[in-house]
């Protein structure tokens, strides 16, 4: 999609100058069409080039998490990640612990997982924010991170 709104690569044009255009691309998980900039489509001899744009647009049914003990992390630092082995992590500065009645400040502690493995479990809260560069869900909702 060439224009979303909050979307800080949102643009009419990609870098070589090509109009963008909307075109579905995964159809119920499954690839079912390509896209590309012009060096791409002009190598394969494509006429229906629609330009190169990494972003998309989420369409997700959020959870309600208010309900369940959640820790909310507000402040990470910058997650580290081993891309061979999935590994990552980072140290959380500040987060709130939601104990299902009130939030206790949390700090100084940190947490990791498989990023393979977490990905597949991520939910995605109801509520949506907005921002000059974002606008997606407020909060993603991951299960059973290691704390340390």
């Amino acid at each position: 999609k060439p224009e979303i709104q909050g979307c800080v690569d949102s643009s009419k044009f990609d870098a070589s100058g090509i109009k963008l255009k909307t075109k579905k691309i995964v159809s119920k998980g499954v690839v079912s069409s390509n896209f590309g900039g012009l060096q791409f489509g002009t190598y394969l001899k494509r006429k229906d080039i629609v330009g190169s744009l990494r972003v998309s647009e989420l369409k997700a049914q959020g959870i309600d998490y208010s309900k369940k003990k959640h820790i909310i992390i507000e402040t990470f630092s910058s997650p580290q990640l081993e891309a061979t082995s999935g590994y990552w992590g980072g140290e959380v500065r500040l987060a709130r612990y939601f104990d299902g009645k009130k939030y206790i400040p949390l700090t100084g502690f940190s947490i990791s997982g498989s990023i393979y493995e977490d990905l597949m479990n991520v939910e995605f809260s109801k509520e949506i924010d907005y921002s000059s560069s974002y606008k997606g869900p407020k909060y993603f909702i991951f299960k059973g991170l290691k704390i340390s």
